[in-house]
């Protein structure tokens, strides 16, 4: 599920304009629809500039770390399995991943080897929050922590601890928020996690 919205062109004229209203060129526009033809009358895609969405449309530069993680994803919270709220439709919006409730100050490690390419609270909502590149596009997001106990352009390891149990930003009570991404599509985690604390 992409972060955005949808707007009616009716005329090839109107594209410019369009872009320059959401702080696009003409280029990225077409980059972010690549099966429209931009003739007119029709409905383009205009990418979120303030969720995740739009932060990982700037990290395909990570092409240095193609085949960095193994593929084998640990479970993020040790000894803490329960899911308190599931990804995908939550009320009138979508759970972008899955909330694993845990006390405050619990260890988060990383689900596998990757290089840090955001540690910091400026997406809104998310609190601090931690995202680790994989290669392949891969992405994994680790947000409202208390503690952030690794920086940008860090290597970490598999099931390195890389934060702490918090419940910053707009949560209720102490959880880790975590979800997976392929270039920005948001994946269901419990796909691609294991329940384990080993190799």
């Amino acid at each position: 599920m992409k972060s955005g919205q949808y707007v009616y062109v009716e005329t090839p004229s109107e594209f410019s304009k369009v872009a320059k209203t959401y702080g696009y060129t003409l280029k990225e526009l077409k980059l972010a629809n690549p099966d429209k033809s931009f003739q007119g009358r029709e409905w383009i895609f205009i990418p979120s500039k303030v969720g995740i969405a739009y932060f990982l449309k700037d990290t395909y530069v990570v092409e240095d770390y193609a085949n960095l993680g193994t593929g084998r994803f640990l479970w993020p919270v040790p000894n803490f399995y329960r899911v308190s709220s599931q990804f995908g439709p939550r009320g009138r919006k979508h759970h972008d991943g899955i909330d694993i409730p845990a006390p405050r100050g619990t260890p988060i490690v990383a689900v596998d080897t990757g290089v840090v390419i955001y540690s910091d609270n400026g997406i809104r909502g998310y609190g601090n929050m931690i995202v680790l590149a994989h290669g392949n596009d891969m992405f994994t997001v680790y947000a409202h922590n208390r503690k952030n106990k690794v920086d940008k352009g860090e290597r970490v390891k598999r099931g390195q601890i890389i934060a702490e149990i918090g419940n910053t930003g707009r949560s209720t009570g102490p959880h880790l928020h975590f979800e997976i991404r392929i270039k920005d599509v948001v994946r269901n985690p419990q796909q691609y996690l294991s329940q384990s604390s080993g190799n």
